[in-house]
């Protein structure tokens, strides 16, 4: 594939840093690459000296002379695609898009530009094949104020930040004044003088130094208001910074005040480093700083909120660490440069591979109708496949996952399982020969098996989702399998499963953070969200507790779930001691509404690939008690955010209830489960790693990057 990067110029800035990074990336991925820039700067040697070709067109007679020489070096170079960055570039890149047949025009908006831009948009926006944007709220502004693109025809993928391979060393401010900083350019709209402003006061009652790094235009006017201030002896101006790394490294606090911010790079860089963050509640910021976890947001232009949630900081030295940390973990999950780039090589190949407004076509094939973990992992990969522009059609049994595909846009038919599931293979069949799809995801055994005979006699390739310790045969006709946790992977390899054939994706769910309502004192309500079947263990764990029942706190058990041990299961509870304690609510659509008002969490699983039904609840902060089984362990570490018992164990669960349910240990058993959460739940990450499966498997340059599935 060969590729043109063409920019503005080649000063620095986040949307030269970006093409200088995708440059790098596409050759890494064996792909030409060529340079442009109407004008010169001082990346254009740095670029040159890694033997990139580097191409100015120069800016004379309004740009004309310059647009012959971008539309003489398409017809040397022949591009595939041509990515454009900036106002300039992306309109002249329009204006020759009719000129070079063949060649597709990606645009990335790197923010709200003038009011000149906004009026030739409205015009020019639909020359473009696909349009870029680096947060949410910038795509859902252009949406509003510019052009609604059509389903397919626009993305959201967050630059990201190198993350750090070192860590930082913790800065301990005992004996020494609290660094609060800042780096950006010297810019009004970077709201430097709103620090400036919020700070008067905090100098004066605290021992604090203020350090601006960065340099621009307002430089002079900001130390004069801060002479006016009288701040100057606590105020640290560094000028421009070769590494912002050893910048953020001396600082204790990070404070962006914009007021106004697409993204947010030194924020992610900033959190990256393990510092806490005070930032306006502006443009994408609130897409990377949680409130309350990763530092504080204020209303943009308010000095006084801004001086206040400082302050909090400054005072309080175990919750700057605690922020740090989460911000580390946030970034490293979901703001990572590399996840960014592979996003871009992804996309590349797809528009290349279809015709504009067409779309990579993936079919899911769910032999169930119910809402379990497998389902919801189905359900997730559908959304997040279809917001990035993948189109999404379903085979499944039936409500409620039916109504729940539907719901988000995706055509789904039905089909019984009954019959062995004879009647599924059918409507499955006539469902691939209907959508022509390029791949199918099966989930659960009996869609694997049907989706994989399908393949047999010219069907599309196929890869299958193990989400449980399940038999090879049903997956012995599929291209690849994904196993949900290194225990599954290990339990197919064991069974003569090619490790080609693996890649071992854990399972992930979207979502921040979220805190339960309940105060951690008796009477605890404990959880077991599951399905009412034989393997998920609720009556030994039933059982064990009532014939323990005097050995535990005041307790209530709430059993979400339907199935067909539901009647034995009722039984049992109705004729003995825990007729008053337990509760049996069916099948909850919607278990965010419950999981605020529980303390715990058990799921006592004679076997399981890797609960979502536990990833959930951690991300309320509930810990959990679970049986040391399959993919468990990958998700509750004994002790820390929950505890492990065997299955059967009646000793070992009434031991692990009553130390879960101490109150003197249950709030680090919670901050440990939101720990957790955070530091392995890179939900954006299981969806590159299944798009780069996906190109490995199908051999399509639309899917992405030649990435070995197996990798």
């Amino acid at each position: 594939m060969k590729i043109l990067q063409l920019v503005n110029a080649l000063t620095w800035g986040g949307a030269q840093i970006l093409v200088s990074d995708l440059a790098r990336a596409a050759r890494r991925a064996g792909h030409a690459t060529v340079i442009a820039a109407f004008r010169d700067g001082p990346l254009s040697a740095p670029l040159r000296g890694e033997g990139f070709d580097v191409r100015i067109l120069g800016e004379e007679l309004f740009d004309i002379a310059a647009a012959w020489r971008l539309l003489a070096l398409c017809r040397e170079f022949r591009p595939d695609v041509i990515h454009s960055h900036l106002s300039r570039a992306t309109f002249w890149a329009r204006v020759l898009r009719n000129r070079m047949t063949g060649t597709r025009l990606v645009t990335t908006i790197h923010g709200f530009e003038s009011g000149r831009f906004h009026s030739v948009e409205k015009r020019m926006a639909s020359l473009s094949d696909h349009i870029l944007f680096p947060s949410g709220f910038l795509a859902d502004w252009y949406e509003k104020s510019i052009h609604k693109l059509p389903p397919g025809r626009a993305s959201v993928i967050y630059p990201g930040v190198e993350t750090g391979t070192t860590p930082r060393t913790v800065r301990i401010s005992e004996g020494r004044p609290i660094r609060v900083g800042t780096l950006s350019r010297l810019h009004r709209v970077k709201g430097i003088d709103i620090l400036l402003e919020a700070c008067a006061g905090l100098c004066s009652r605290h021992s604090l130094q203020i350090v601006i790094g960065g340099d621009g235009k307002e430089r002079r006017n900001l130390e004069e208001q801060a002479v006016r201030l009288g701040i100057g002896a606590c105020l640290e101006w560094t000028g421009p910074v070769s590494s912002p790394k050893e910048f953020l490294d001396t600082l204790d606090i990070f404070v962006a005040p914009s007021r106004e911010e697409a993204f947010g790079i030194t924020i992610c860089e900033a959190m990256d480093r393990s510092l806490p963050v005070v930032a306006s509640r502006v443009g994408g910021i609130p897409e990377i700083v949680r409130d309350g976890i990763d530092g504080f947001l204020v209303p943009s232009e308010d000095k006084d909120a801004l001086a206040q949630a400082i302050e909090h900081l400054l005072q309080d030295e175990p919750r700057r660490l605690s922020m740090g940390v989460s911000g580390n973990a946030r970034v490293n999950a979901e703001f990572r440069r590399k996840a960014c780039l592979d996003r871009h090589m992804i996309l590349y190949h797809n528009i290349l591979s279809h015709s504009p407004g067409d779309r990579v076509a993936i079919h899911l094939a769910v032999s169930s109708c119910e809402l379990g973990g497998g389902e919801r992992l189905a359900l997730s990969l559908a959304q997040a496949l279809r917001s990035r522009g993948v189109r999404i059609t379903a085979t499944c049994a039936g409500d409620p996952l039916a109504a729940r595909l539907r719901e988000v846009g995706v055509e789904t038919s039905v089909a019984p399982m009954t019959a062995g599931g004879f009647f599924f293979g059918i409507r499955l069949a006539r469902d691939l020969l209907l959508h022509r799809p390029d791949l199918v995801s099966a989930h659960l055994n009996r869609a694997a098996l049907a989706s994989g005979m399908l393949r047999l006699i010219g069907g599309p390739r196929v890869i299958s989702h193990v989400h449980g310790l399940n038999r090879e045969i049903y997956y012995r006709f599929s291209d690849h399998l994904v196993a949900v946790s290194e225990s599954v992977g290990e339990h197919l390899r064991s069974q003569g499963v090619s490790p080609k054939r693996i890649s071992v994706i854990p399972n992930r769910i979207s979502g921040k953070p979220m805190n339960q309502a309940v105060p951690p004192a008796p009477p605890w309500v404990v959880g077991i969200p599951a399905k009412l079947h034989a393997n998920k263990g609720h009556r030994w764990a039933l059982e064990a507790i009532a014939n323990n029942i005097y050995k535990l706190p005041a307790l209530r058990i709430e059993i979400f779930g339907d199935g067909p041990e539901r009647p034995s299961l009722q039984s049992f509870v109705t004729a003995g001691a825990l007729k008053d304690i337990v509760t049996f609510h069916g099948f909850q659509p919607d278990m965010d509404a419950w999981y605020p008002n529980l303390h715990l969490v058990m799921l006592p699983s004679l076997g399981e690939g890797i609960p979502l039904s536990l990833i959930e609840p951690m991300r309320w902060g509930l810990p959990c008690i679970a049986t040391d089984v399959g993919g468990i362990p990958e998700v509750v570490e004994n002790g820390a955010n929950g505890v492990l018992v065997k299955p059967g164990d009646e000793e070992g669960l009434i031991a692990g209830l009553n130390r879960l349910l101490s109150p003197s240990a249950y709030e680090s058993f919670r901050a440990a489960a939101h720990e957790k959460f955070l530091a392995i739940n890179d939900f954006e990450g299981m969806i590159d790693r299944f798009e780069q499966v996906c190109a490995g498997v199908s051999g399509l340059p639309g899917f992405g990057s030649a990435v070995s599935p197996a990798s």
